[in-house]
């Protein structure tokens, strides 16, 4: 009976040995980590997670928790880790795009389409884009919304400023000084109308605004210097 069980242990023994050794042996450390060329802004933070990789056994890494790691990097708008070539995994990272500044109390922010503050406005080269104007950031997310419904059509690149002055009224800002009055319940099919109205419209006379929150079009001129 002491026989039998000697033999058993040592079967289990032999058994939980040979994947242990097996697994750790070089060829299935890591020796190279690739980083894509995208990927290269964010070094330090990449060198960091390559460092807790290299020289490791590849079955000895969990692949899905370094990709969590670095995906609560807010600047980063996808990450991708991956082990194709014996002793070498790949990191790929995609950065958010810059589509608005955002003036959030004394501060000025770099947003994403979501509307998702990731970075401050000196983190990134300087681009003519839209600013939208929030006391406390609260009523972001609405005029992202109007933005949205714009992005498709010229004027877009025309604007300047965004910022809500009552919850029925968002102003947006171009850059010829042009106030436009809408909210988040005018559609895509009325701006469009809105801007061919405003690129005939300037061509003889400036616009003082257009107030695209009714059903008929109110438009107020610049007044010429005789008072006409």
């Amino acid at each position: 009976m002491l026989l039998r069980l000697s033999f058993i242990s040592l079967i289990v023994w032999f058994l939980y040995r040979i994947p242990s050794e097996f697994l750790n042996l070089d060829i299935f450390k890591i020796k190279k980590i690739n980083i894509g060329e995208n990927s290269k802004i964010f070094n330090e933070e990449l060198s960091a997670v390559a460092e807790k990789m290299y020289d490791k056994s590849i079955w000895q890494l969990d692949m899905k928790k370094l990709k969590r790691e670095l995906s609560k990097d807010v600047r980063l708008e996808s990450v991708e880790i991956s082990h194709e070539r014996m002793g070498e995994v790949d990191i790929k990272v995609e950065e958010k795009k810059l589509l608005y500044y955002a003036q959030i109390g004394e501060r000025i922010y770099l947003m994403d389409k979501r509307g998702e503050v990731f970075g401050y406005f000196n983190e990134r080269e300087k681009r003519s884009l839209p600013l939208l104007v929030s006391g406390d950031g609260k009523n972001v997310s609405s005029l992202v919304e109007v933005l949205s419904n714009l992005q498709e059509y010229a004027f877009y690149d025309s604007i300047s400023q965004i910022y809500e002055v009552d919850s029925n009224r968002i102003d947006i800002i171009l850059v010829d000084g042009t106030k436009i009055f809408t909210n988040t319940a005018v559609d895509k099919k009325k701006y469009k109308v809105a801007m061919a109205l405003y690129f005939e419209v300037i061509k003889q006379k400036r616009i003082a605004y257009m107030d695209l929150r009714f059903q008929d079009f109110i438009i107020r001129y610049v007044e010429d210097d005789d008072g006409r």
